[in-house]
Order: structure tokens, then sequence, then C-alpha cells
């Protein structure tokens, strides 16, 4: 888990986060690769073509997904699976949650 348990999640912890490139005309550390902040706005409107959203590596959003494991921000914050997960990712989760917790 890229993760550490016990802090808040973070961009730069995140499966879908990718740092900037020499070039990129990017104003923060990265990009927010996931295909959910790129097709709607920060109020949840949808946008009527996907862009690039550049994050800070700090900050974290409910899309967030641990780059190892890719556990939920849900699953890192309240230490349990989330409910549409089948019962044997529930299984797995549980023992990733109980390995890292230990």
């Amino acid at each position: 888990m890229k993760h550490t348990l016990g802090n808040s999640p973070k961009c730069i912890e995140c499966y879908w986060y990718r740092e900037k490139q020499d070039g990129d005309h990017c104003r923060r550390d990265g990009w927010c690769m996931n295909e959910y902040n790129r097709t709607h706005d920060i109020a949840g409107k949808k946008r009527s073509e996907p862009k690039d959203m550049a994050v800070a590596w700090h900050t974290s959003c409910h899309q967030w997904e641990d780059a190892e494991d890719r556990l939920t921000a849900y699953e890192v914050q309240t230490r349990q699976p989330e409910p549409w997960r089948t019962p044997i990712e529930q299984m797995q989760i549980r023992a990733v949650l109980d390995n890292y917790a230990n």
C-alpha cells in the first residue's frame, strides 16, 4: 500500500495521479487521469468535453484509489470495504487492511 494508514489520502498516493513531465503546461504538481474527474467539474456538472485536471500532490478527492492496492478513499478512512464490493473482494480488503493496521 502506498498510502500510510492514519493519514489523509493524498493525490500523490493515488492510482490516477501522474506527475507532470517537462514541457507540460501544468501549473500544479501533476495530473488526475481519473475519467470521472476529467469529465466533471468541481461542482459535479458534466463537461461537454473531457479535460485534463491539474492537481497538487497534497489534495485528494472522492475518486481516490491507492496506487498499489486500489483501495478507495472510503476504505482507507473507515477501514471497512465498500458496500458494493463482492464478498470475496471484501475478504481480501479486510486482510489487506488488517495487515497494514498491525
